[in-house]
């Protein structure tokens, strides 16, 4: 398999990823993109999920689309396929923090905050220890929503926001 990971205007991401995931033997294959964004991954015959992510953690990008599947035939043939990938510029923050209503922080693991932008994109992320979140997004107006399984907490209602090219939004402290 080979390919490119590129931003929207063609430049190539360099700091990125590729993972290969085959979900009939669990075998996985990754590499890393080379200076021109490119990338190339051996595997065998089989179906394989593809996805792509950055190698540090202040990446200015994301993949926020499905995994791009390839199927090889499971013989003796070789075949080539070329996947690329597109990343958006992750250029602007947000920040927050969630709480129990004690004040406690909730179970990290049972709650999850995602950002769908009006045009479609989504934009995750995970918790400190403490409860805080910082999440980069690309700038935009953003829709909010908070996936509590806790049957005992509820997550509120939440406004969309906008935010700008090297803006960070604070959202404050969320109250389950």
């Amino acid at each position: 398999i080979t390919g490119t990971v590129m931003y929207g205007d063609g430049g190539a991401v360099t700091n990125a990823k590729v993972n290969a995931w085959n979900k009939e033997t669990n075998e996985g294959k990754e590499t890393a993109t080379a200076s021109d964004g490119s990338y190339t991954l051996m595997v065998s015959g089989g179906s394989w999920e593809l996805y792509v992510y950055p190698t540090v953690s202040d990446a200015t990008w994301s993949y926020n689309q499905p995994g791009k599947t390839v199927l090889f035939a499971k013989d003796e043939t070789t075949e080539q396929s070329a996947v690329n990938f597109t990343v958006v510029r992750t250029d602007a923050t947000v920040t927050g923090k969630i709480v129990k209503p004690d004040g406690g922080v909730p179970d990290i693991s049972k709650v999850h905050i995602n950002f769908q932008s009006s045009g479609g994109s989504w934009f995750g992320g995970g918790f400190a220890a403490d409860g805080s979140f910082t999440v980069r997004i690309a700038s935009g107006t953003y829709n909010v929503y908070i996936d509590v399984q806790d049957s005992l907490l509820t997550a509120p209602s939440m406004p969309s926001f906008s935010v700008a090219s090297g803006e960070t939004k604070g959202l404050g402290t969320i109250t389950l």
